[in-house]
């Protein structure tokens, strides 16, 4: 069954929590706040090696992100 990440926007707490894709949830296990809980976009677990270098997927997609606000960031300096 997949995993997914939620964040509450209630208590701010992660919860890792599995089901199927068409089934959503919406209420904290935690808190008990209804409606609060939002899906998060999660990285994947699989490797590849680079260069003689394992690295996740997920790794080389957090970087591409934070390399991307960076050249953003200094787009808008510029401005």
């Amino acid at each position: 069954m997949p995993r997914y990440d939620y964040k509450c926007s209630a208590c701010e707490e992660t919860l890792v929590l599995n089901h199927l894709s068409d089934e959503v949830e919406k209420d904290c296990s935690l808190c008990g706040e209804t409606g609060s809980l939002a899906k998060l976009l999660s990285s994947f677990t699989t490797t590849r090696d680079i260069a003689g270098k394992k690295q996740r997927v997920g790794d080389i997609t957090e970087q591409f992100i934070k390399d991307a606000r960076k050249d953003l960031q200094q787009q808008k300096e510029s401005e």
